[in-house]
């Protein structure tokens, strides 16, 4: 059994001290009986260059053999008389399982980290092989670029040229505006005439007819311009670059199509041309080998020339490296914005879901037409607003109308309750008069049927006034509020009132008919007795 395999068991703080103690011989074998082992060890054929064999019990092997004392970070083993053996703690120590297990976790996560670091390597490396063969196909492709003629020349022409159109452009667009005040005014002109059409009459202007409609044809004229403009916007904007050949003379294009055609045809026959001597130039080496002496001399100039321009290249290269990082970080910074964004939108979708929820669980239905019933819904609230609205005007005018009506009203009770006081005092004074008839007809031969009429109408005087004052004490408390109920009042007070005054007339004539009678009945006695005597 090896030596490894007892200590297995022991903790991690405690296998560097048995690693030290044991030194070379920690991967021993450890056997109960040594006798027979030096035969067998002969009959080894692959083995390590140095084998220890440890005598001792495998399920109770006692360590205390050693003679050892331990030092700061190392052990000294005491070997033999002759013999000492100092042995540092190992760094990395490797006795027993849990040592191991910690030295495999530790050599598994620098694997990872190489196999990480190797995969960024290999894509560093594969995208540096990409970027120089890009590099290599944009020098192969565009090195004859530089050999070219300067295109600023060509530039400041086409430049002019853009100059030119927008110039054109600026003018179409001012006198597009132009129109449109041409067209403002005219509406402005067919609002006035609208406004004199009812005085038409009373113009004596005989022109002014032709005028009105010479300016309605131009009206009309320019609004069909517009009419064609706003149709014809798109056509015209492709045709605003072509303005310079369209402003030629429609009689001469015939000439000038003709003009065309030949110089088409010289221009063909120039390709043709040059695309032959381009192949005879292509193929002169062929004819003659004189010019190959001159292109060795130039062969060092055409080098230096290609050095200067591989400089370039590779400062061009570093600076396309660097825009390649930022593009790189920019790359990157928007990645996460765009997290962020995703972020906030399904958050912002969740929130939507649940409002979502939230409505349907209050009933509301959410479809196409939930619009289209809100803005029915507005409508409606909006003209139930109005309606209150106007409602709300009428009956505060209704309301002033009533409080005028109220005012009047109380004015003029307070002059009836006036009237009514002074009658009051005259029926008083009239009953005081009849209680003194009464007491007078105790003295007198007056007629019964006198006395009945005359306390008849007293008594219908007195209840008339009395419904009068009760009457007008509701008035009071009702304050007469409503328009009808002020009508009724005065009707019933115009009714009373003319009751009153009739019964007070009666009341009137019988009184002074009994006072008649009264103060004529001793004269009639007077008489009598006078006669009779």
């Amino acid at each position: 059994m090896l030596l490894s395999e007892i200590y297995d068991d022991i903790t991690i703080d405690d296998a560097p001290y048995f690693s030290a103690m044991y030194g070379p011989a920690r991967h021993a074998i450890v056997v109960s009986d040594l006798e027979g082992v030096k035969e067998r060890l002969v009959e080894f054929d692959d083995c390590p260059e140095d084998v220890y064999i440890i005598e001792g019990d495998v399920d109770a092997f006692d360590d205390s053999l050693f003679e050892v004392e331990e030092f700061e970070g190392a052990v000294c083993v005491q070997v033999s008389e002759q013999q000492l053996r100092y042995s540092r703690f190992p760094t990395v120590p490797l006795f027993g399982r849990a040592a191991r297990e910690q030295r495999l976790e530790a050599l598994r996560e620098k694997r990872d980290q190489l196999v990480e670091d190797h995969a960024k390597a290999a894509f560093d490396a594969q995208k540096a092989q990409r970027l120089y063969q890009a590099f290599n196909d944009f020098v192969a492709n565009h090195v004859a670029v530089a050999f070219e003629d300067n295109p600023e020349h060509a530039i400041g022409e086409l430049r002019s040229e853009r100059n030119k159109v927008l110039a054109s452009l600026n003018e179409v667009e001012g006198k597009e505006a132009e129109f449109k005040q041409a067209i403002t005014k005219a509406k402005q002109a067919l609002s006035l005439l609208d406004k004199l059409a009812p005085s038409i009459d009373l113009i004596e202007d005989e022109t002014l007819a032709e005028r009105a409609d010479e300016a309605k044809a131009r009206v009309d004229e320019l609004i069909q311009s517009k009419v064609n403009l706003d149709r014809h916007l798109a056509t015209a904007d492709k045709l605003r670059p072509i303005v310079s050949a369209l402003a030629a003379d429609p009689e001469q294009f015939d000439a000038i199509e003709q003009e065309y055609k030949e110089v088409d045809e010289a221009l063909q026959s120039l390709k043709s041309q040059s695309f032959a001597l381009s192949n005879v130039y292509e193929r002169k080496a062929h004819f003659g080998y004189a010019d190959s002496e001159k292109l060795l001399e130039k062969s060092s100039e055409l080098s230096e020339q290609l050095k200067a321009k591989l400089v370039v290249a590779e400062q061009q290269k570093e600076r396309a490296r660097e825009g390649y990082k930022q593009a790189q970080q920019q790359h990157s910074q928007y990645n996460q914005l765009l997290a962020t964004l995703k972020s906030s939108h399904q958050a912002k979708t969740e929130t939507v879901q649940e409002f979502k929820q939230e409505l349907s669980s209050a009933g509301i239905l959410l479809d196409d037409a939930i619009l289209e019933r809100a803005t029915t819904r507005k409508q409606e609230l909006h003209q139930g607003i109005e309606t209150s609205r106007s409602r709300q005007a009428e009956l505060s005018k209704t309301v002033t109308a009533t409080e005028l009506e109220l005012k009047s009203g109380t004015k003029a009770l307070k002059k009836q309750q006036k009237e009514y006081q002074e009658l009051r005092r005259f029926v008083v004074t009239a009953k005081a008069g009849w209680c003194a008839v009464l007491n007078w007809r105790v003295n007198t031969t007056l007629s019964v049927a006198c006395t009945s009429v005359s306390w008849r109408i007293c008594l219908r005087e007195s209840f008339a006034l009395c419904r009068i004052n009760l009457w007008v004490h509701c008035v009071l408390r009702w304050r007469m509020k409503k328009t009808c109920v002020m009508r009724c009042v005065r009707q019933r007070i115009m009714l009373i009132q003319s009751a009153r005054y009739y019964s007070i007339s009666l009341c009137i004539s019988s009184c002074v008919s009994v006072s008649v009678r009264i103060s004529s009945a001793p004269m009639i006695r007077l008489k009598q007795s006078r006669r009779w005597k």
